[in-house]
């Protein structure tokens, strides 16, 4: 199978993604860098349409396509509507991704000092759990 084949048959497979399965990727790709500075750099260097936070998107626009695919406004509206609704949802799962990544960060560590556990550095004694 040829580079071309394969990128269309990926093409075709990333069309019917839920927005569930692309947060989940969008999370796996990210995960393969060592910190959030490093994964914005690779992503610096890839053209605006091939960011995997906005492929979705396009993916979105298509299946919505498939099943509205009239030109009368009800057909055009319930287009935008689904659009609409499977980009929020992906939006919302992709910031609880980021979000739940965030508290984990901030609770083990302090910006003062990394090897202490935030909650020593503010005045707080120390649980068991972290001595």
């Amino acid at each position: 199978m040829t580079t071309t084949t394969a990128h269309k048959r990926l093409d075709e497979i990333e069309t019917y993604l839920t927005p569930k399965e692309w947060a989940i990727r969008l999370a796996d790709e990210a995960r393969k860098y060592p910190g959030a500075v490093a994964y914005a750099k690779a992503l610096a260097k890839l053209p605006l349409d091939e960011l995997p936070v906005r492929r979705p998107y396009f993916a979105f626009e298509e299946q919505a396509g498939e099943q509205h695919p009239g030109h009368k406004p009800e057909e055009i509206r319930a287009r935008h509507c689904l659009t609409d609704t499977l980009w929020n949802e992906f939006h919302t799962l992709k910031l609880l991704f980021w979000w739940v990544g965030e508290p984990v960060k901030v609770i083990w560590s302090s910006p003062l000092n990394p090897s202490k556990p935030a909650s020593t550095v503010n005045g707080l004694p120390p649980s068991p759990r972290n001595g």
